[in-house]
């Protein structure tokens, strides 16, 4: 029991270690993509920089509107222009991808197809990697072994329970 009161304040500083927050970058937009054109913004980091380090998270929403069909074509791109999500015409999307690689990841906007101008939104976070770790990887990962050492102690506990009842139990047969 004292080595559980120990241990848990150990365990919560250490925990406390990895809590890093995503940092949520500004609102962007709305901004205009007229028609028969295409923008990009480039996504920035949580240094305010725009290199996303390799496992970093990146996750939020596309809206455009106007025109008639209020569509837009919408995916990303990783410095070495190789498409990392495609999500084709969308109005309104929730986007999420793991970065694989350290560099710049930009946001595609294509209105080249349409007549009309289109009002784009772009709200997106950040998120770091632990250890080189997606957090929700890594937190995954923590829960499990927690898990599993919890399970070690109880099954700990229980045979040495189990040991001093039997050794009580000898020593009161001798008697």
């Amino acid at each position: 029991m004292i080595l559980m009161k120990r241990a848990l304040p150990l365990l919560c500083l250490a925990l406390s270690l990895f809590s890093i927050v995503p940092t949520y970058a500004p609102l962007e937009g709305p901004f205009i993509v007229t028609a028969g054109q295409k923008a990009t913004r480039t996504f920035e980091s949580t240094n305010g920089g725009t290199i996303i380090e390799a496992a970093s998270t990146v996750a939020g929403w596309v809206s455009a509107t106007g025109g008639q069909a209020n569509d837009i074509i919408f995916y990303v791109t990783d410095s070495n222009n190789v498409t990392v999500v495609y999500y084709g015409n969308i109005t309104y999307t929730e986007f999420s991808f793991v970065a694989s690689t350290t560099g710049n990841y930009t946001a595609h906007f294509d209105n080249s197809l349409s007549i009309f101008p289109k009002s784009i939104t772009l709200n997106y976070s950040v998120t770091p990697p632990i250890l080189g770790i997606p957090q929700t990887l890594f937190y995954t990962i923590l829960a499990i072994i927690a898990i599993a050492a919890v399970v070690v102690i109880v099954i700990v506990f229980i045979l040495l329970r189990r040991r001093k009842r039997s050794k009580q139990g000898q020593t009161k047969q001798t008697k």
